[in-house]
């Protein structure tokens, strides 16, 4: 049985150079911000970090305050049992339903857990077929 809920992804402009997501990541420690999930990727010269806060109105104060430029959307985040195919079926479902994922991150969240996080074109349709 999966568990699904929708929660506030911020995505942060970086540069690609040591010390970026330190810095970012010690910004919302400061501001009391927990990090439930993230993902950071460099193109070039830029980078990104993808982040699901703790507390969504606390990490925007605290980016913000910092000269951060971010943006915010909500994403799917599914807690499933960690088992052969899930991925496969859960991305089939959402096909199915003519859904399209526009990106996805996920890591093994505990023994036989896995945490996935996905964004597509109808998060509200994505949470009735996944839920």
């Amino acid at each position: 049985m999966s568990k699904a809920q929708l929660a506030p992804e911020f995505t942060v402009a970086l540069k690609n150079q040591v010390g970026e997501l330190a810095k970012v990541f010690s910004v919302l420690a400061r501001g009391q911000v927990n990090l439930c999930a993230y993902t950071a990727y460099v193109e070039g010269e830029g980078g990104w970090v993808k982040i699901i806060p703790s507390d969504a109105q606390a990490a925007a104060q605290a980016l913000d305050s910092a000269g951060y430029s971010s943006s915010k959307k909500d994403v799917l985040v599914i807690e499933a049992p960690e088992r052969l195919g899930a991925g496969a079926e859960l991305m089939s479902k959402l096909a199915e339903a003519g859904l399209n994922v526009t990106h996805s991150h996920a890591t093994v969240a505990g023994p036989g857990t896995v945490l996935v996080v996905i964004h597509t074109d109808d998060n509200n349709k994505a949470l009735g077929v996944i839920g």
